[in-house]
């Protein structure tokens, strides 16, 4: 039995050293290492979760800021427009509104505004909105920009009237996001 003389020999080295019985290792969850290992990963997912989270935020403001942007350059184009209109600068005017006119159909097309051309630019806009004659006067603006740029306008129409057909323009194509 566990009383005999025996086994009271196996035993009696751990009895005289009762400190060897003491040195029980101190649990996992006191060493600094073990949650170092344990949280990494949870703390690494995290972190990618958030970035993640504030990149599809941020993509999902861009149309918006883009169009708030353009709305800007809209209004300080149109200043300039009514300023070309009456110095009778008709070589300003119409490079300020075919510039407008791109940025226009830019920003509702979300292309580039540099790289539209009057037939991406009318195929675009007519896949996309409905309005035929915002389509058309359009069209005869952007050939009205292009033949200025050459040295030929023929117009019998005035600088603010094309002014205020830029105007229904930019009412008629309004943002996508926007409309009921």
């Amino acid at each position: 039995g566990p009383s005999s003389p025996e086994a009271k020999g196996e035993w009696r080295h751990i009895l005289a050293r009762p400190a060897f019985l003491a040195r029980v290792p101190q649990p996992m969850a006191h060493n600094p290492l073990y949650w170092t290992i344990v949280l990494a990963p949870m703390v690494t997912y995290v972190g990618l979760l958030g970035a993640r989270k504030a990149r599809e935020a941020m993509a999902a403001r861009a149309p918006v800021d883009r169009n708030r942007e353009v709305e800007t350059i809209l209004d300080d184009g149109v200043r300039s427009l009514e300023s070309f209109a009456s110095a009778e600068d008709h070589t300003g005017f119409f490079e300020t509104l075919s510039r407008l006119l791109r940025e226009l159909i830019g920003a509702r097309l979300d292309l580039p505004s540099d790289s539209l051309t009057p037939s991406t630019a009318r195929a675009g806009i007519a896949e996309r909105y409905e309005n035929q004659e915002a389509v058309d006067t359009m069209d005869s603006l952007f050939t009205l920009c292009d033949e200025a740029r050459f040295g030929v306008v023929n117009t019998d129409r005035s600088l603010h009237e094309l002014i205020s057909q830029f105007r229904g323009i930019r009412s008629a194509l309004t943002p996508l996001e926007t409309q009921s």
